[in-house]
């Protein structure tokens, strides 16, 4: 078996494996702990009809330890040595944690050991009263521990001190979702900010495109208006000169007409015919 660290609470119930005859032979119920030597030695399991069996497995016996089931081999049997220390077995699960200063701070709730040794290299604690539901789980060596005793244990003031959080509690917790919220808000703000920027830019650009158009149009029906104007203008020239050279023509031809016509002759008063009277 690989060396690694176990977490005691993460094999509690955890199903035991003949890896031969692929059998349950029960689930973890709990560990086997020196607290003097601060050693984990083996554990209890479950098993039998309504697991009304408790039996023994020591830490060598192990083959696997895998995230759903402990491997062993099931021919094997608990050595002597083991089944002897088990009667002496105490665990410090629940133990209050005081420091040499009478300064009750928390209480043992889990533990971290050698897979392949027991050996314990930290214990767990949750801060005393209503703290242990705000401050989360905090890590204590074994070398700071000065005396075991049965329902408590006494630690060194700079142990406890330096003591450093394991997991979060609810206050980490909600400090930590306050602080994402916060980010959340601040990135949604910004990134806001930056899009009602960016649609003001898009905005004047628009305006400005939409300005520069009408100014364009201006010019092209300013242009067109003086186009129209010159050609009306024109036009009208046109015309004007068409009536006169029209009206002159007309004038030529009546001059024309008059100039091939022979003149009429008047008669003189000597030529004139004289009128006889007719009177008595």
């Amino acid at each position: 078996m690989s060396n690694e660290t176990l977490k005691y609470s993460e094999l509690l119930n955890r199903l035991i494996m003949d890896r031969t005859s692929t059998e349950d032979l029960g689930r973890i119920e709990d560990l086997l702990m020196v607290p003097t030597a601060h050693r984990v030695i083996g554990f209890v399991y479950k098993s039998g009809f309504l697991a009304n069996q408790k039996r023994l497995l020591s830490l060598g016996q192990l083959s696997t330890i895998g995230p759903d089931a402990v491997m062993v081999d099931g021919n094997s049997t608990p050595e002597t040595a083991i089944v002897e220390e088990s009667k002496h077995s105490e665990t410090l699960i629940g133990h209050e944690v005081w420091t040499e200063g009478g300064t009750r701070i928390g209480k043992i709730s889990d533990y971290l050991f050698d897979s392949e040794s027991g050996a314990i290299g930290q214990y767990l604690f949750v801060a005393s009263g209503l703290a242990s539901l705000t401050d989360g789980t905090y890590t204590l060596d074994t070398s700071g521990i000065v005396t075991i005793g049965k329902k408590r244990l006494i630690v060194s003031e700079s142990v406890a001190e330096q003591s450093a959080l394991h997991s979060d509690g609810l206050r980490q917790k909600l400090s930590t979702a306050v602080g994402q919220a916060k980010d959340a808000f601040d990135h949604a703000r910004e990134s806001v900010k930056d899009k009602a920027q960016n649609l003001g830019e898009q905005a004047k650009g628009l305006l400005e495109q939409a300005k520069d158009r009408a100014q364009v149009l201006s010019e092209q029906a300013k242009d067109k208006a003086q186009n129209f104007t010159e050609q009306t203008k024109e036009k009208a020239q046109a015309l004007s000169v068409q009536a006169l050279e029209g009206a002159h023509d007309a004038l030529e031809n009546v001059q024309q007409k008059l100039d091939s016509k022979p003149a009429q002759e008047t008669p003189t008063l000597l030529e004139a015919p004289v009128e006889t009277s007719t009177e008595p």
